[in-house]
């Protein structure tokens, strides 16, 4: 198959569940994507090719801005400041949604394009907006990340995620114990790259010398 084969049907399909619910289409440098404003920010929808030669896969990725917390995680991430409006909070596949053995589906043929339209349509349709209405929230965040038992298949799991999310979004959200989920992570980073650490303590001192729920 040939990418333009794959592309057309693969936005088709995307447009067909996102158009209507009031998804915008904007160009961007890797294709396309489908963005929604939202009362804290907006929330995304990508359909992604994946190229390897004469291989393609299709995936699709979402994602959601809360524009509260990423104007003060931002400053502590790696993304060029040229990108920042556009930077979402919190992004997944589908496969984090949905049980998937891999985040990509290959298709050679047009029947697996058709298989797998079908597969990404309905995670779409019903997974990804289950999603979206889940985590528009500084306190939905707050109330997930901040678990000590947190599942290593959350998509808030890991190093670089849960510290910087878990910590800004318990500060915003007043919670109590913003203190002790302070010194918690500050733990957890302890076997953590020096760069991630440097960049958790950056944030600690920004959120200490601008909030009152930190003192």
């Amino acid at each position: 198959m040939k990418k333009a084969e794959i592309r057309k049907p693969l936005l088709e399909m995307v447009e067909s569940i996102t158009v209507p619910l009031g998804f915008e289409k904007r160009k961007t440098n890797e294709g396309y994507e489908y963005v929604k404003k939202s009362a804290n920010g907006f929330i995304s929808v990508i359909p992604i090719i994946y190229q390897y030669s004469t291989l393609f896969f299709v995936s699709i990725g979402f994602g959601i801005r809360i524009n509260e917390m990423s104007k003060i995680t931002l400053l502590f991430s790696d993304i060029n400041p040229e990108f920042w409006d556009e930077a979402t909070t919190i992004n997944c596949g589908f496969s984090d949604l949905v049980q998937y053995d891999d985040n990509r589906i290959k298709v050679e043929t047009p029947e697996e394009l058709s298989s797998a339209l079908e597969i990404l349509k309905n995670v779409l349709a019903n997974e990804a907006m289950e999603f979206f209405k889940k985590y528009e929230t500084v306190e939905s965040i707050d109330a997930e990340v901040n678990r000590e038992n947190l599942p290593k298949d959350s998509i808030f799991f890991g190093v670089s995620v849960q510290p910087f999310l878990g910590l800004t979004s318990a500060v915003l959200n007043k919670n109590p114990k913003a203190k002790y989920w302070e010194n918690y992570y500050k733990e957890k980073l302890i076997n953590a790259n020096q760069h991630i650490k440097n960049q958790y303590e950056k944030l600690v001192d920004h959120l200490n010398e601008n909030y009152s729920s930190m003192r």
